[in-house]
């Protein structure tokens, strides 16, 4: 059984209960499989016990790719925490990390899974202000886009910040990471603390038959090392490959970030006691 078709087929079971006009809002939890599978395929720290990081799990299609490519390789311990803050899909990622743990047993390997159902960039702000440990992980992999698609940077940098050493960082951004001005500052910064090595364009082309969803994204592999230069590799479709280099210099924004960071995480925090 693929298990990544596996659970992307349940998460598409799923969506067709769910009523016409709500059906594309959820389904942008939801990765395509062969896109998944591509990512999953890009992880290489596959040691013996991982710890891995889902940031915006969805309903755990990504998960489903690295947890199929860390037990292909050596990997007999996987400690996976999946954040999903959209309480209507916590039942589908539950039941789909139940039948990724199941295959995982099937193979001698062990999924150990925490299901966290808040916001990941509160609930880790104390880590990236120092006030807790960071340096948690050995791959972070997700699907960066969510509701609020400008604050996709947050979740990139927060997943940078909990990475260990030389740990992986595989993630689906919007374009605008690469080509838009307003985020110029951020990728001096994460560049500085992220090494990219694959880029990948995404387009329905992709998908084959499985549109159900427009699906126009970047997704990339890069490693917790600072870089000097930025070597872009272009996929124009799963099978192209078109080599593509650039160099960017390098300033330390940090500061402005965490700001950001904080103000955000702040904003959270008072809509919540509005709330209340």
């Amino acid at each position: 059984m693929n298990l990544i078709k596996a659970v992307y087929g349940s998460s598409l079971s799923f969506l067709n209960t769910v009523p016409k006009s709500e059906r594309k809002k959820i389904g942008q939890f939801f990765t395509p499989a062969p896109i998944a599978e591509y990512m999953g395929g890009m992880a290489t720290n596959c040691y013996e016990t991982v710890y891995v990081l889902d940031p915006g799990a969805g309903s755990g299609v990504l998960s489903a790719a690295i947890v199929s490519k860390l037990i292909d390789g050596k990997a007999k311990h996987i400690y996976l925490d999946a954040y999903e803050n959209n309480v209507g899909i916590i039942p589908l990622l539950t039941n789909n990390l139940e039948a990724i743990r199941e295959a995982a047993k099937e193979k001698g390997a062990t999924v150990h899974y925490r299901i966290y159902d808040t916001n990941f960039i509160e609930a880790n702000r104390k880590a990236w202000t120092g006030l807790a440990p960071n340096s948690k992980y050995d791959i972070v992999i997700g699907e960066m886009v969510h509701g609020q698609p400008n604050l996709y940077f947050l979740f990139m940098a927060m997943g940078a910040h909990l990475l260990k050493e030389s740990g992986e960082i595989i993630c689906i951004v919007p374009r605008s990471f690469t080509s838009g001005l307003y985020f110029t500052a951020f990728r001096k910064w994460f560049t500085s603390q992220v090494r990219i090595e694959n880029v990948h364009y995404s387009h329905q082309g992709d998908l084959s038959a499985e549109k159900t969803v427009s699906y126009r994204r970047q997704s990339f592999y890069g490693q917790k090392k600072p870089q000097t230069s930025l070597n872009i590799s272009r996929l124009q479709s799963l099978k192209t490959k078109t080599a593509l280099s650039a160099t960017d210099s390098m300033h330390n924004t940090k500061h402005a970030l965490k700001m950001m960071a904080i103000r955000f995480c702040s904003s959270l925090h008072q809509k919540k006691m509005q709330k209340l």
